[in-house]
């Protein structure tokens, strides 16, 4: 006798049915992380503005390979943030723009251009951007002492002062680097710090 599914859509579709049943959702769950994250679409007028106002250019073309070159940060309010080129000691640098919607957005209360200063080998492409809730984000326990002010042009040959105290980092951050590899940034006080993960 045959299934409900086979008698619908004829023999052999069952299993299709199923195995779209089945993966349906975590389709969604694909979907869903994908969209709360990556900026879709042009970004919005309010970072490209703020990018021609800080003299570091919003990328119109991003390096090959670079998968994500602007975020939505949705969890705390609406903020964006974009990586942006300009020049520095006679080549050109990364830094990263940062707008929030509202000013009641924790990233609303640090510098709209926060200075890496990275360098990017030739055909290198930048590093995957993303936000991270934090402490729920953290790949590991990490204490506030392990950050550092950033001072602007020093992404990591010069960590700018510690943060003295021993408190969880907490609130909305970005990440950027490899799953497993790279650099956490969060507004602190006003101020931008940073944080290296392993």
């Amino acid at each position: 006798m045959k299934s409900t599914a086979e008698r619908v859509v004829g023999p052999g579709h069952g299993d299709l049915i199923l195995k779209l049943f089945v993966a349906a959702p975590f389709l969604a769950m694909i979907v869903l992380a994908s969209g709360a994250e990556a900026g879709s679409g042009d970004l919005p007028e309010a970072v490209v503005g703020l990018g021609d106002r800080m003299g570091c250019r919003v990328l119109g073309e991003t390096p090959p390979g670079t998968t994500t070159a602007w975020i939505v940060e949705r969890e705390a309010g609406t903020a964006y943030a974009a990586w942006c080129a300009r020049q520095g000691g006679g080549r050109l640098v990364y830094d990263l723009l940062v707008a929030a919607a509202s000013p009641q957005h924790p990233w609303a209360r640090c510098p709209s251009h926060a200075r890496l200063g990275l360098q990017l080998g030739a055909q290198e492409p930048l590093p995957r951007l993303r936000t991270a809730m934090l402490p729920r984000d953290l790949p590991y326990p990490m204490k506030l002492g392990e950050f550092w002010y950033l001072r602007g042009d020093d992404f990591l040959v010069e960590q700018g002062p510690h943060v003295r105290g021993s408190g969880i980092p907490s609130g909305p951050a970005l990440a950027f680097g490899a799953d497993d590899a790279g650099q956490i940034l969060l507004c602190l006080g006003g101020r931008w710090i940073m944080g290296g993960y392993h």
